[in-house]
């Protein structure tokens, strides 16, 4: 287990240990109901619901497992987190959600599941969160910002920003 907390609000679950992204948890509103961003490659589902238990509790405060892209590499652990999470929002932006229902991945193919909340604005607000829609490289991709922090999915490189933390897939950077 390998869970770090970023801010008061947001955790980091760490999977790079077993060869999959790390993922976040993040606290959307003052009723203790979380929401993950992104599930990873499926590998670590165990890790990654001992640590979610940890935090939380109950299954029941999973409200959104929030997905940044539909690369599979990030989003094929969704289906076994949301047979376990039930009354969990899967929650996608238009641009990529009916891929994800699909199953069809940047780069390969996944268990296909239903997408609960499709965004289809360039910003919207979950809670506390903000969900925005940025392209790199070329292809499109959600991050979630609250309190300072940005978190990416996107596989890229991150730089600092001046009294921010920049949390990706590979871990997080403090200026």
């Amino acid at each position: 287990m390998s869970l770090a907390r970023i801010t008061h609000d947001i955790f980091e679950i760490n999977l790079r240990y077993i060869k999959d992204y790390n993922i976040y948890l993040v606290r959307v509103d003052d009723d203790n109901n979380f929401a993950l961003i992104n599930s990873g490659n499926g590998n670590g589902i165990n890790y990654i619901i001992s640590d979610i238990m940890e935090i939380l509790k109950r299954k029941d405060k999973l409200k959104y497992i929030i997905l940044t892209t539909n690369d599979e590499r990030l989003v094929n652990g969704t289906v076994g987190l949301y047979n376990i999470f039930k009354s969990t929002y899967i929650v996608s932006h238009k641009l990529y959600s009916t891929k994800l229902r699909r199953g069809e991945g940047i780069n390969g193919n996944f268990s296909p599941f239903p997408i609960s909340l499709e965004i289809d604005k360039k910003c919207a607000e979950l809670g506390r969160i903000k969900l925005r829609i940025v392209k790199s490289d070329k292809s499109f991709h959600m991050i979630v910002y609250m309190d300072k922090v940005l978190i990416t999915g996107a596989i890229v490189n991150i730089s600092p920003l001046k009294g921010y933390t920049i949390c990706s897939i590979e871990g997080c950077i403090r200026e």
